[in-house]
């Protein structure tokens, strides 16, 4: 298996990006369940390839995320019904 290298920033950015996106995973990691992110990218050589990461608010993943704004996201979503 190959390592991918992704920058930490541009990860974070691309989580959260992903959970406010999905109320019913946005629902689930602020309610402190784990929730599980599938990433779909291209290798050099044109496969598409898949990845996924699970995590929740416990793990390093999950505490490097800010709660507090995940958490006004959901409010926001939840008073406004999608």
């Amino acid at each position: 298996m190959r390592t991918i290298v992704i920058p930490k920033g541009r990860f974070l950015d691309a989580v959260k990006n992903r959970l406010t996106s999905n109320y019913k995973a946005l629902k689930r990691f602020v309610n402190k369940k784990p929730v599980y992110i599938y990433f779909i990218y291209q290798t050099m050589s044109g496969t598409v390839k898949e990845f996924v990461v699970e995590t929740d608010y416990q793990d390093s993943l999950g505490k490097d995320l800010d709660m507090e704004y995940l958490t006004k996201i959901l409010a926001v979503q939840d008073k406004y019904k999608r």
